[in-house]
């Protein structure tokens, strides 16, 4: 079930099947922070998104570099220093062998 399908069900509760999912709401949020998606929880939201978007051919020669550059600097500034100390600490939690691209 996607989350708009989930909306749209909730939509359609009546108020006392509402309260009791807000009352689930406020426990969960009492129970301290939340946990991280898993990386399939992550895959499967990413997929779903995807799932009528079309493909783009990559043409090798036409990235405009300034505005990666500006893209990936904003994504940067959008991050605490705390996440992106976190984020380093996943990258360099285990190191993975590169593929050989004479393989490929």
């Amino acid at each position: 079930m996607t989350l708009q399908e989930l909306l749209k069900a909730v939509d359609e509760l009546p108020w006392d099947d509402l309260e009791k999912i807000q009352v689930r709401i406020d426990q969960r949020r009492s129970a301290g922070p939340h946990r991280p998606m898993s990386a399939a929880d992550v895959q499967r939201q990413i997929a779903e998104i995807l799932k009528d978007a079309e493909p783009v051919e990559l043409i090798p020669g036409t990235m405009d570099v300034e505005k990666l550059e500006a893209v990936m600097e904003s994504i940067r500034n959008s991050f605490t220093v705390e996440e992106l100390d976190e984020i380093v600490k996943a990258m360099n939690a285990e190191y993975i062998e590169p593929e050989d691209q004479a393989d490929g």
